[in-house]
């Protein structure tokens, strides 16, 4: 583990030695040093799981760089979820990076077809849905 890096998160008072491999908690997501905590985290190289990947649910354009960044490290999916063209920052090419990257778009077909049945036990819709 890097001198300095503990695996609790940033801010912590302790810094217990680790080994190399180990899993590394993520801090919370609030935390000032949450960036240089996971490029801490990343260059002490932990293991992934080959089948690993994220998913982005959004449209949102401000993501570019935490996207790109990730795309470094494990296969991202991105899903628009709106009507309106995939923001231009969030495209990218498949084989960058990690690779094995994909996008789609979310539909209102594909939200109607995915619904709970009604009722699911004690609960209902409310009338109009």
């Amino acid at each position: 583990m890097p001198p300095g890096l503990d695996p609790a998160g940033p801010g912590r008072d302790e810094n217990p030695a680790g080994e190399p491999g180990e899993p590394v908690p993520a801090p919370d997501a609030d935390d000032e040093d949450w960036l240089a905590w996971c490029e801490a985290a990343a260059e002490h190289g932990e293991p992934r799981d080959p089948d690993e990947e994220a998913l982005v649910i959004s449209n949102d354009s401000d993501l570019r760089f935490p996207v790109e960044q990730a795309r470094q490290h494990v296969p991202i999916g991105v899903i628009n979820p709106s009507r309106n063209y995939l923001a231009g920052d969030l495209r990218g090419t498949a084989s960058t990076g990690a690779g094995r990257h994909w996008w789609a778009r979310l539909t209102s077909g594909d939200l109607k077809a995915h619904q709970l049945p009604d009722p699911v036990g004690q609960y209902r819709r409310p009338a109009g849905w």
